[in-house]
């Protein structure tokens, strides 16, 4: 079970075209600036609004055929120092081809996993039960009032299965 490689945000493989949310604060805080690791723009995706209390928010990643996903990694925006924002929290859906979105739930049926506690720092999340999709959204999400943003990687590997 070695499925568990970088599927493409941080180094691109993933391309720009890819990536989409359901808002954003600005152009410098567009989809496209949701990559693990890099810091562009002013630094991550971050929704126009805020998240609390309806979680409506969400970035979308098109991995463009179906992937075995088994790990998600998290940031918020850093931004050399300046940034202040992270999600506490997020919770997962994912679709296969042209099917219903699905909430991901952990073997107790928890749907919130637990994310960031300041903006810089990678928080890695084994996915227990692993997801079988080709679209991942993530929501994150607070328990008040307060701006969040992401960068994210997803890690895997190209499902082989029917």
């Amino acid at each position: 079970a070695k499925c568990r490689y970088a599927l493409g945000m941080q180094d691109r493989t993933i391309p720009d075209e890819a990536l989409s949310a359901s808002s954003s604060w600005h152009d410098s805080t567009a989809a496209k600036h949701s990559r693990l690791g890099l810091s562009e723009g002013d630094g991550a995706w971050c929704p126009a609004g805020p998240v609390y209390p309806n979680d409506a928010e969400y970035l979308e990643i098109d991995l463009r055929r179906l992937h075995f996903l088994t790990l998600v990694g998290t940031q918020g925006r850093h931004a050399g120092g300046h940034g202040k924002e992270f999600a506490r929290s997020y919770r997962l859906h994912y679709k296969r081809d042209g099917h219903h979105w699905m909430p991901w739930r952990d073997r107790w049926g928890n749907e919130v996993i637990s994310g960031n506690e300041n903006t810089d720092e990678v928080v890695l999340k084994d996915l227990g039960p692993p997801i079988i999709a080709r679209y991942i959204r993530f929501y994150p999400r607070s328990d008040r009032v307060m701006s969040v943003c992401l960068r994210v990687e997803l890690y895997g590997c190209v499902w082989k299965g029917k």
